[in-house]
């Protein structure tokens, strides 16, 4: 008994320093969110970056799909912000504009509580995912604050401030942008990650068939995610759809 206890012991000093070191690395690598300045020059610069990813095509993309880190398949018909959003035996009809919708687990419909937490997951699922989806295009959503940050020697930035919207409001983000103004990555000052300033890349620049363009590679230095089953057309039936696949959502009030 003894024994154990010391290993268990030795066991929680273990964690513990690991714990330590761990945090140590993120207070050393933390970035604080860099000074900026607002104005029509930050404007400018989102407008360029806009337009460097194709967003006069992308206006005109009603029908999307894609997969998100290999976990959640999403169809988004865009026009009437629908969304399909699909993880192991669940399957969600989720109205974006009052995230109501309807529910099915192996097929079966969801009514009551069940019903509420895959709505609530679903919801979740879909502000993350999609936000990796199509971030670019997001610089002038309501409740966005868009801003210079200048450094010498290097070319003018674009942060992005999200103040309301999502479920994790406040988050901040520093686009890096190439000569052309197309995001090679960014920077994030985010709620669910406790350093400020880490790092992802924006690349494998995918043209879908609406001529809209998305980031389907994203890598920091610990993991890289990737975005499958990318598709984009001006509508649904330009998918492949023949039957609306949310008329069980606009039958069921």
């Amino acid at each position: 008994m003894r024994r154990m206890k010391k290993r268990w012991k030795i066991l929680g000093f273990g964690v513990l320093a690991l714990l330590g070191i761990i945090t140590a690395g993120a207070i050393m690598g933390h970035e604080p969110l860099p000074e900026y300045t607002t104005g029509p020059e930050a404007d400018s610069l989102a407008t360029e970056m806009l337009k460097a990813v194709s967003y006069d095509k992308w206006i005109s993309t009603n029908a999307l799909t894609f997969t998100f880190a290999g976990r959640h398949h999403y169809l988004w018909d865009k026009s009437r912000q629908l969304a399909r959003i699909e993880w192991g035996s669940h399957s969600v009809l989720l109205r974006l504009s009052d995230q109501t919708g309807v529910a099915f687990l192996n097929g079966s419909l969801l009514t009551g509580k069940e019903l509420e937490s895959a709505l609530q997951k679903a919801w979740s699922f879909w502000c993350n995912d999609s936000f990796w989806f199509c971030a670019p295009v997001k610089c002038f959503d309501p409740g966005t604050i868009r801003g210079i940050v200048s450094e010498e020697g290097a070319p003018p930035q674009l942060l992005i401030r999200y103040t309301s919207g999502g479920v994790t409001p406040g988050d901040s983000y520093l686009w890096i942008l190439d000569e052309h103004k197309r995001p090679t990555g960014w920077k994030m000052w985010t709620s669910i990650i406790p350093v400020g300033g880490v790092y992802s890349s924006w690349e494998n620049w995918k043209v879908l068939d609406s001529g809209a363009t998305v980031a389907t590679t994203h890598s920091t230095s610990s993991f890289e995610m990737e975005l499958t089953n990318v598709q984009g057309a001006t509508s649904l039936s330009k998918l492949g759809y023949k039957d609306d696949p949310f008329d069980p959502l606009l039958t069921k009030r």
